[in-house]
């Protein structure tokens, strides 16, 4: 911006070099998009997939938008001083490319999922501290596809109870228990519900959950503090 207030031929002259400059910079982030699609689809996965990482991006930042977040679609009146192209263009010129390479259908997802299966819980953590109950929802609704696993069901009961409003308590307790039912190995389900049943002074079933959770999770690194809640590690 100040190399550019010397450039001559006044205001207008300055802003046609920034945009130069930024357009470039767009079209040398589509050039990189393209050569990621190649990649993918040579490694044998489904092109498609490229554009639908976009489109649910788009989808987060809408959600975002229709609970207020201020700002949540500002690429939407900033388009001329962006240094990537937006993510509608993005989502279009994907999926065209995506229509002439080979149909492969390998998305990776399931491998990923049990490779990521360890540290779920704390990713959801990370996630519900953002504070975003709008594109969190989105985000959980658009992996569960309709069938909503032991993992989805907990990390959706987490976010219920980080927003903690009177539905949400509910909502939250149901999904809890739903978890534990699904996969009883799945610990956190059982600190979840333990600690929400405190908060609602229900004490004894309470303290029953979070020894259960110290069962499940013997080397868990928060052990004194919930045995301390659970009042000991008794069953």
């Amino acid at each position: 911006m100040t190399w550019a207030g010397f450039v001559p031929g006044g205001l207008l002259a300055q802003i046609g070099l920034m945009g130069s400059m930024f357009r470039f910079n767009r079209e040398m982030e589509k050039r990189a998009d393209m050569a990621a699609l190649q990649y993918l689809s040579d490694a044998g996965y489904n092109p498609m997939v490229a554009s639908q990482i976009w489109e649910q991006f788009r989808g987060e930042m809408e959600a975002q938008a229709k609970a207020g977040k201020a700002g949540a679609l500002a690429e939407e009146v900033n388009d001329f001083f962006s240094s990537h192209p937006n993510t509608q263009d993005r989502m279009n010129y994907l999926r065209a490319a995506a229509r002439q390479k080979t149909p492969n259908t390998d998305t990776g997802a399931a491998r990923y999922q049990a490779a990521i299966a360890p540290w779920w819980p704390r990713l959801i953590d990370d996630q519900i501290r953002l504070n975003d109950f709008a594109a969190t929802h989105y985000l959980l609704s658009g992996l569960s596809r309709g069938q909503w696993s032991a993992e989805l069901l907990y990390a959706r009961a987490e976010l219920h109870r980080a927003r903690g409003k009177v539905d949400d308590i509910a909502a939250a307790e149901r999904d809890y228990r739903a978890a534990a039912s699904a996969s009883p190995e799945l610990a956190e389900s059982w600190r979840g519900l333990g600690l929400l049943l405190l908060r609602q002074g229900q004490e004894v079933e309470g303290r029953r959950m979070l020894r259960r959770y110290l069962e499940k999770a013997p080397d868990a690194t928060d052990r004194a503090l919930i045995a301390s809640m659970a009042g000991g590690a008794r069953h």
